[in-house]
C-alpha cells in the first residue's frame, strides 16, 4: 500500500497519467470499431452455424424417414403375419419356408440404408427372435426392454436406450400394457449419424438427445463422452433456437432444434472465440494496435524519465547515502538548468551538515574522555590509601615476603592504570589486570573472602575491548558488598562465549538490599542520569559493540549483587 501511494504521488506517475489521458479517446474509438466488427461477424457466422445444423438435421430426418417407411412396410409382410397369428396350423416345413423368406426381407431392409445397424423381430407365438443376420434365438429380453421403453418414452418415435437410438415398430391398435403379436426393432448406426453430425460447420460438439435429456450420438474430438456442461444445459430444458450459454467455462453459441419425425432434439455448440477465423485476425490487429499505443506511451515515458526522473533518482540516492553516514558525497550536474541549481543547494546543505556533525562528534569524544578521566581520578586515590594502610600493617608485623608480593602487584596495577595509550586492548590484558587487582584485595581481606576466577575462552581472549571495563566491576563488588562480610565471603568471576556473544558474570555474596539493587537498575536504563563507574562501562560497551551489549544487574544465587556484562560481535575477532 505504501509503494502504491508513493508511486501515485510521484512526478513520473503524473506524466504517465497525462499521456494515458491523451490517448484515451483513440483507445475508445478503437474499442468501438472492434466491438462493431465483432458484432457483424458474430451475426453472419452464427446464422451460418444455425443453417448448417438445420441442414444436418434435415439430412438425418430424410434418411430416417426412409427407414421408417420401410420398417412400416415390413410390418405387413404376409410371412410375418402368418408366423405371428397362425403358426400353430402350419407344418414345420411351412414355418421354415416362411422364416427364410422373412429373414430375406429383413436382410434387404438392413442393406437398404447405411443408417441401419441391425433389424430384429420378436414373435411371441413362436417364442423366437428373428434378425437380419439370419439368426434365430429364444432370448428376447433385450427386445422386450426396448419395447417397454418405447411405450414409456416416446410412443411412435425413435427411442433411446443404452446410449443407442432405436425405432420400435408395433402393430396398430395394440393396447398399452399388453404384448403385441409381434414387433420389429431397428438399431441405427451410431457411426453414420456421428458422421452426419460432423458436417455442422465449426461445431465443437453436436449431440442428439431425447425429452428426458438422455443423450445419444455425439461428435467431439478426442473424447468418448458428451461434454458434461452441454449435456447439463440441454438436459435442464434449453429453449429451441439459437442462444448463448456457458460450456466448459467458455461463452458459446448453442443451437437446439427438435425433430418432429424422430421425437428427439439435435443440439450443437461452438465457442464464441472460435466461431470464425476472421475474428482471430481482427483480434490480432486490435492487439497490434494496442501494443503500438503501449509502446508509444512507454517511449514517451522513458524519455521523460531520462529528463526528469533520473536526476531525481540521483538526488534520492545521495540522500540515502547521507542517512547511512556518508557525509562527504556531493552531486555534479553538467547542465545549467533547474537541476543544476537544486544540486548546488544540496551540496551547500550537505557541507554544512558535515561540519556540524564533525563538531558534535568531537564534542562527544571530549566529553566521554573527560568522564573517564574523572572516574579514574575518583577510583585511584581511595585505592592507593587502602594499599598504603595494608603495607603499613604488614611492616608492623614484619611480614616482608607479603610486602614484596603486595608491592609487585601494586606496581603491575599502577603500570596498567597510568598507561597513556589510547584505543582498545586485547580482552586477555583486561582480565589479567583484573586478576592482579583481585589478588591485591585477597591480600587485604585475607581469609575473610575466597576468589573464584575462570579462564577466558580462547577466541574471546583476542577480542579488542576498551580499557577498564572489568576491573571496576570487581572493585564495585568489594566496595559495596564484600567489605561488609566478616567471614566466608565469595567473589566469583565466570566467562562464557556462545553464539558470538561473550558473557562475563561478576557475583559476590555480600549484603545487598532491594532498594539499592533497583536504584542501580534504574541508573543503567536512564542515559541522562549520574555517570558512575558501572554506568560509564555500560555506555562505553553499548557505543563500542552495539545496543545489545552492556551491563545488567540482578540478585545472584549467593544473595549478593550479580553483574552480567554482554559483548556482542565476537565473530569479528
Amino acid at each position: 500500500m505504501k509503494l502504491i501511494t508513493k508511486f501515485k504521488n510521484s512526478v513520473f506517475a503524473k506524466l504517465v497519467g497525462a499521456f494515458l489521458i491523451a490517448i484515451l479517446p483513440v483507445c475508445f474509438i478503437a474499442i468501438g470499431l472492434y466491438n462493431w466488427q465483432i458484432k457483424i461477424l458474430d451475426e453472419s457466422t452464427v446464422d451460418a452455424f444455425d443453417n448448417s445444423s438445420r441442414k444436418c438435421l434435415a439430412s438425418i430426418e430424410k434418411e430416417l424417414k426412409k427407414v421408417q417407411d420401410m420398417g412400416l412396410s415390413s410390418m405387413h409382410d404376409e410371412d410375418l403375419i402368418m408366423l405371428a397369428t397362425a403358426s400353430s396350423t402350419m407344418s414345420n416345413y411351412q414355418k421354415t419356408l416362411s422364416i427364410n423368406r422373412y429373414m430375406n426381407r429383413l436382410e434387404i431392409l438392413k442393406n437398404s440404408s447405411a443408417y441401419i445397424n441391425e433389424v430384429s423381430t420378436y414373435i411371441p407365438e413362436l417364442s423366437r427372435v428373428v434378425d437380419s443376420d439370419r439368426d434365430i434365438y429364444s432370448d428376447a429380453s433385450s427386445l422386450l426392454t426396448l419395447y417397454d421403453i418405447s411405450r414409456q418414452q416416446n410412443v411412435g418415435h425413435f427411442v433411446v436406450s443404452n446410449n443407442q437410438l432405436y425405432y420400435v415398430f408395433v402393430p396398430a391398435g395394440t393396447p398399452n400394457g399388453s404384448l403385441p403379436k409381434y414387433f420389429i426393432t431397428v438399431g441405427l448406426s451410431k457411426e453414420e449419424i456421428k458422421k452426419e453430425l460432423s458436417t455442422i460447420k465449426e461445431a465443437r460438439q453436436a449431440m442428439i438427445y431425447d425429452e428426458a435429456g438422455s443423450y445419444v450420438y455425439y461428435n467431439q474430438e478426442g473424447t468418448g463422452t458428451p461434454n458434461a456442461d452441454l449435456a447439463q444445459t440441454v438436459g435442464t430444458g434449453s429453449e429451441p433456437g439459437v442462444g448463448k450459454v456457458m460450456v466448459e467455462g467458455e461463452s458459446s453459441w448453442l443451437v437446439n432444434h427438435k425433430s418432429e419425425l424422430m421425437g428427439v432434439n439435435l443440439a450443437a455448440y461452438v465457442p464464441v472465440q472460435g466461431i470464425n477465423p476472421q475474428m482471430k485476425d481482427l483480434r490480432m490487429y486490435f492487439v497490434i494496435f494496442s501494443a503500438i499505443l503501449i509502446i508509444t506511451v512507454m517511449v514517451l515515458s522513458y524519455s521523460m524519465y531520462k529528463i526528469i526522473k533520473t536526476p531525481l533518482n540521483r538526488l534520492v540516492k545521495v540522500f540515502k547515502q547521507i542517512e547511512t553516514g556518508s557525509l562527504g558525497v556531493r552531486l555534479k550536474h553538467r547542465s545549467n538548468d533547474e537541476f543544476g541549481l537544486l544540486y548546488h543547494s544540496f551540496n551547500s546543505m550537505a557541507e554544512k551538515n558535515q561540519d556540524l556533525m564533525e563538531q558534535v562528534y568531537q564534542q562527544k569524544i571530549l566529553t566521554q574522555s573527560a568522564q573517564l578521566k574523572q572516574l579514574q581520578s575518583q577510583i585511584n586515590p581511595h585505592f592507593l590509601y587502602n594499599s598504603f594502610f595494608v603495607i603499613s600493617n604488614m611492616a608492623r608485623l614484619g611480614d616482608f615476603d607479603s610486602i614484596k608480593l603486595f608491592s609487585e602487584y601494586l606496581a603491575r596495577y599502577y603500570r596498567f592504570i597510568m598507561q597513556k595509550k589510547d584505543g582498545d586492548i586485547p580482552f586477555s590484558q583486561e582480565v589479567e589486570h583484573t586478576r592482579v587487582y583481585a589478588d591485591i584485595q585477597k591480600i587485604r581481606f585475607g581469609d575473610r573472602i575466597q576468589i573464584e576466577m575462570e579462564e577466558v575462552p580462547e577466541r574471546a581472549s583476542h577480542l579488542r575491548v576498551p580499557r577498564l571495563i572489568l576491573q571496576p566491576l570487581v572493585e564495585n563488588a568489594f566496595e559495596h558488598g564484600l567489605r561488609h562480610v566478616e567471614s566466608d565471603g565469595l567473589l566469583r568471576i565466570t566467562f562464557a562465549e556462545e553464539a558470538n556473544i561473550l558473557t562475563v558474570v561478576v557475583e559476590n555474596n555480600g549484603p545487598m538490599d532491594d532498594e539499592t539493587l533497583e536504584n542501580v537498575k534504574a541508573k543503567l536504563i536512564d542515559d541522562g542520569g549520574e555517570i558512575s563507574g558501572m554506568i560509564n562501562i555500560h555506555k562505553r560497551l553499548k557505543s563500542r559493540f552495539g545496543q545489545d551489549s552492556g551491563i545488567s544487574v540482578s540478585r545472584g544465587e549467593a544473595g549478593g549483587m550479580k553483574i552480567t556484562m554482554k559483548i556482542c560481535g565476537v565473530e569479528n575477532v
